[in-house]
């Protein structure tokens, strides 16, 4: 380098994310703080949202700027490539090592967003604490089943059910319960079902829930979204299955309502280590044609 200028990088493979990327030992850009607290200034549902944009292998900016959400992702893709492998590693992966590496320390990045971070995160007190009361890990191998009194069940695993939701959130969306179940017997398989009430004004067309598999120990093990198509009346409830029996039972007459899989969610050594899937609603589309967020 020109005048014997020496800059050392060094190369971390951000498994967690699925990224391989270079994180400069250099002082971070001013911009990294600037895109940190444009992210900590997120509501709930954007964070979750943020949350599973960088989880996948190529976030891709939105098409237009409409909110504080999309100017966060614009923000993070424009930044240089270690800043940027940095922030989505932070995202994806829910550990600060990464941007520990850019020159940050805790006092830079702020107190823990339990929507992104581990819980083992100790950086002064939490924001979001919905997520934050997770269990140790749920049970494998021969498991008592929800609902089924003394009955078990063989490599089936029932983490936690978190509602990230608040009850006034400005979605007129309230979720009121549910349960998940992960079949470690067939590849990682994620299944979730998820009663709502539709608290709006007007009707509903569109609800897309945001979901994501947390472990206890080192954050989101895995994150993605459902939408559900349906027309709801203000004041209508959707009711799922609330545990492992009514859900067979409602397997056995056809599809259960308000109920996804996923099949190969996780591996089955993650499996071993899930404490919670916590959903939380970050769309919704209006039978009048509008929208939340607007």
């Amino acid at each position: 380098m020109s005048n014997g200028a020496r800059q050392v990088f060094s190369v971390c493979t951000l498994a967690a994310a699925g990224y391989l990327g270079l994180i400069a030992a250099a002082p971070p850009t001013p911009t990294l703080p600037k895109v940190l607290a444009e992210i900590k200034q997120l509501n709930e549902a954007s964070t979750l949202a943020l949350v599973s944009w960088a989880s996948y292998p190529n976030p891709a900016p939105p098409d237009m700027i409409l909110s504080a959400l999309d100017q966060a992702e614009v923000d993070t893709l424009n930044l240089p490539p270690p800043d940027r492998a940095a922030i989505l590693a932070w995202l994806s992966g829910g550990k600060r090592t990464a941007l520990y590496a850019r020159g940050l320390d805790d006092a830079d990045i702020g107190p823990c967003i339990v929507l992104i971070e581990s819980k083992r995160c100790s950086a002064n007190a939490s924001r979001a604490p919905a997520a934050s009361a997770l269990a140790g890990a749920g049970q494998t191998g021969p498991a008592a089943v929800p609902g089924v009194g003394s009955a078990t069940v063989t490599n089936m695993l029932f983490p936690k059910f978190e509602s990230a939701s608040p009850a006034d959130s400005e979605s007129g969306i309230r979720i009121t319960g549910g349960f998940a179940a992960i079949r470690i017997g067939s590849g990682g398989e994620e299944i979730h079902c998820i009663s709502y009430v539709n608290a709006a004004s007007k009707a509903i067309a569109a609800v897309t829930f945001t979901y994501r598999v947390l472990s206890a120990t080192s954050g989101v093990l895995a994150a993605g979204s459902d939408i559900a198509s349906l027309t709801l009346a203000p004041g209508g409830l959707i009711t799922a299955p609330a545990d492992w029996a009514a859900y067979q039972g409602a397997a056995d007459a056809g599809a259960p309502s308000s109920c996804w899989t996923h099949p190969g969610l996780v591996s089955a050594a993650q499996a071993r280590a899930v404490a919670a899937v916590a959903i939380s609603v970050t769309a919704v589309t209006y039978d009048d044609g509008s929208h939340w967020p607007p």
